[in-house]
């Protein structure tokens, strides 16, 4: 079983919080997506296989876009499989959009150094891509930072619904 991210990005964030957060306790195998329209080849494999699994996209219009494109292809095998953050948490955000701002600013501080955050505040794409490599690097140093109930809330919505969709398809 596993779950499709839309890009390694989203991977590295789920592979983060599962670690972080919560310890390990989500046994989810998520697979590093190649982007929103790139995830052909692992929905056919899976697919061929009889494989359960699940595609995670973001909220956003692409998001939503990318889910209509495979569910045009693939119909009624991929109803039950793909879904966006939309879909699960009603809110039309993007995966580093659960993370609460002042866990995004520890999250950069604690890779980059104090005030890392505040530079690149005012500048959204320059942020998201500063916290992308700051999630990579406390991943793979295994550091943890202390999240805030939202950011938990949001993260144990998400994994609790794709564990039970994987428990729904056995």
């Amino acid at each position: 079983e596993i779950v499709i991210t839309e890009g390694r990005d989203d991977w590295f964030t789920f592979q983060y919080i599962n670690y972080a957060l919560f310890n390990n306790k989500y046994d989810i195998k998520f697979y590093p997506g190649a982007g929103k329209d790139q995830l052909w080849e692992p929905i056919r494999i899976y697919l061929s296989w009889g494989k359960n699994f699940l595609v995670i996209l973001d909220g956003d219009k692409g998001g939503k876009k990318s889910k209509e494109d495979y569910l045009k292809e693939f119909n009624k095998f991929l109803e039950n499989k793909i879904f966006t953050l939309k879909d699960v948490l009603n809110q039309e955000i993007e995966t580093e959009d659960l993370i609460r701002d002042a866990d995004k600013k520890s999250i950069i501080d604690e890779a980059f150094g104090k005030g890392s955050y505040d530079s690149v505040i005012d500048n959204p794409s320059l942020l998201k891509s500063k916290l992308n490599l700051a999630i990579k690097q406390v991943l793979a140093n295994k550091i943890k930072i202390k999240f805030h109930k939202n950011t938990e809330n949001n993260f144990s919505k998400l994994f609790e619904f794709i564990v039970s969709r994987l428990k729904q398809q056995d």
